[in-house]
């Protein structure tokens, strides 16, 4: 039965750029990597406070930064091979974006007592100083990978951006847990290895043979504010979420949250590279009303989708407590993470609903869909933090995603389009029960075995329907899918 499964998703793996993927997937390791080693290297108190600071940092910036990254992608992609033009544009976005974040990073430092006093931790102040430059730091190579994006360099952007840092960031933090360094030294080797590989792919904005700015228009930054605006309130994980758990609960379960949460992100990895390979194709069909076409595709990604997911929850749940071994008193993260896969196993079930949005031109739902997630994530742990504890932000998550999901499938099946189907919801929500009774009743450092028996007969039924089923991206389809 997995046979059939396992291929048509090797083929959708194969259509997106082997490169990219492996870099992505290198990538997506070392941070997980580097937050192992920081867990390993601070005190659990000491390290819940820093990821706190470090995700209000991480925050920031990638609201600023992806807004002008976005705004740099839209105007050099429409003429890639305009260098001058494209220097000139990321002269300007990168002075802009860095003098924000750094006024910005300022605030922080200046009022680094009274924000710490906030969250009513002290131990925060000292983080808001170190890791201060990785706010601008952070914003400027956003604007740089969007430069690269535009010129369709993305194995080069992903590359520089997101592995080399890592990459740096390791050594660095391993000889600072080898000789037992100040936190000072350990903000050093956060941010110092960002601004390395920036220096390296920047030095073109040097260039004498490129004079002067582009100017920015009132169309240019409003376009960039309102992208910025919806990457803030779409960043549910590892976002506003860190910073919801930092002011109610403590630096210790803020310590064991972050930890948990990295491991959260790994759930959908595959199923976003699917969704994303499909877009291009989706939207073509939509432009043909080609609605039966869409149905039958669709349903096919949901299957492949939440296939993905099940297995990726399956082998996350079952091996981090090894992994977590490793690091130390944080046994609490694997309930954590088997509370953050539920939301996951449910927005599998409706897997290219976002895309759907995007593709049938709905960007106020879009919008919509963001400040909801950002309005819930903010007000359901402050309802029932003290019934629920921490289990109360994964809470959220998940009346975020029945709510959103629901709106979203009345919403676009008036255009005819179906976002999910009761055969899928059905398995997706058997895996959710036998996680979420893994979370009831956990006591240990390992999972339940039954909380596993869900996602375990998911797959295989998921893998009996798409067998059963003519794949619409099997590679003897006349609609087969090509990475444009």
């Amino acid at each position: 039965m997995l046979k059939r499964s396992v291929s048509a998703a090797l083929r959708v793996l194969k259509a997106q750029s082997v490169g990219t993927s492996a870099v992505r997937i290198s990538a997506l390791a070392t941070q997980f990597l580097v937050i192992l080693v920081l867990g390993s290297i601070l005190p659990k108190d000491n390290f819940g406070d820093m990821m706190i600071v470090f995700g209000a940092y991480r925050l920031i910036s990638i609201g600023v930064g992806s807004g002008f990254s976005n705004l740099i992608t839209y105007h050099t992609s429409r003429d890639p091979t305009n260098y001058a033009a494209d220097i000139r544009l990321l002269r300007s976005i990168s002075i802009v974006s860095g003098l924000i974040c750094t006024v910005i990073a300022a605030f922080f430092v200046i009022f680094s007592q009274n924000l710490s006093e906030l969250f009513s931790k002290p131990g925060m102040e000292e983080w808001f100083v170190y890791l201060a430059p990785m706010l601008p730091m952070g914003a400027l190579t956003l604007v740089s990978s969007g430069s690269l994006d535009g010129q369709s360099r993305i194995t080069r952007s992903v590359s520089m951006y997101e592995l080399l840092p890592s990459l740096l960031r390791l050594p660095s933090l391993l000889i600072c847990l080898l000789v037992g360094s100040a936190p000072s030294a350990v903000g050093l080797a956060m941010w110092l290895p960002m601004l390395v590989p920036y220096i390296a792919d920047n030095r073109r904005l040097l260039s004498a043979e490129v004079k002067g700015l582009s100017p920015l228009s009132k169309w240019d930054l409003r376009y960039s504010g309102l992208l910025s605006f919806n990457a803030v309130a779409g960043q549910h994980l590892q976002g506003i979420d860190i910073l919801v758990v930092g002011f109610f609960f403590s630096s210790a379960i803020a310590a064991d949250y972050a930890l948990a949460s990295r491991f959260a992100v790994l759930f959908p990895f595959f199923q976003f590279i699917f969704v994303r390979q499909f877009a291009p194709r989706l939207g073509l069909l939509v432009k043909q009303r080609d609605w039966p076409t869409i149905n039958t595709e669709m349903r096919q990604l949901r299957l492949i989708g939440l296939l993905s997911v099940c297995v990726t929850v399956v082998g996350i749940v079952t091996f981090s407590p090894m992994v977590l071994d490793f690091v130390g008193p944080f046994s609490q993260v694997v309930v954590l993470v088997m509370a953050l896969a539920i939301p996951a196993l449910l927005r599998g079930a409706f897997t290219g609903a976002d895309a759907a949005l995007k593709m049938m031109d709905k960007p106020g739902l879009a919008a919509f869909s963001a400040v909801f997630g950002l309005l819930l994530i903010l007000v359901v742990p402050a309802i029932t933090q003290k019934s629920f504890g921490i289990i109360s932000v994964p809470l959220a998550m998940y009346i975020y995603a029945i709510l959103i999901n629901t709106i979203l499938f009345f919403s676009i099946k008036k255009q005819h389009v179906l976002i999910t189907d009761l055969q899928i919801l059905f398995i997706s929500i058997i895996s959710q029960i036998t996680i979420a009774f893994g979370v009831v009743f956990y006591h240990g450092s390992a999972p339940p075995i039954y909380s596993l028996l869900g996602p375990l007969l998911g797959i295989l039924a998921l893998a009996f329907l798409i067998k059963r089923e003519r794949p619409a991206l099997s590679k003897d389809d006349s609609h087969e899918v090509h990475d444009n």
